[in-house]
């Protein structure tokens, strides 16, 4: 799997150019992640999380059929979610 990152665009333009909306203007970063390769249950691994990502409000998705990629749009509430998780594993570890 590979991962593009645009870099160098505004969150919005991105957004434009993968057809998505934005999750409130908050758009952290735009990546694309190929499906060239992906066995059948790699696709739907990642299909699920991706869900579960979008299911909490952390992403928007689409999945392209053309490029053979998915097009993510990562929230900037991700940040908040993963520092609570992490000191939540930390807590727990202890």
């Amino acid at each position: 799997m590979s991962i593009t990152v645009r870099l160098g665009l505004p969150a919005r333009v991105s957004a434009a150019v993968c057809g998505l909306e934005p999750l409130c203007g908050h758009v952290r970063i735009v990546a694309d992640l190929a499906k060239r390769g992906l066995t059948r249950t790699q696709h739907a691994w990642i299909e699920e999380y991706l869900k579960n990502m979008r299911d909490q409000n952390l992403i928007e998705v689409a999945e392209e059929r053309r490029q053979a990629c998915f097009h993510v749009m990562i929230s900037d509430r991700y940040t908040e979610w993963r520092e609570a998780n992490q000191v939540a594993d930390k807590i727990a570890a202890e």
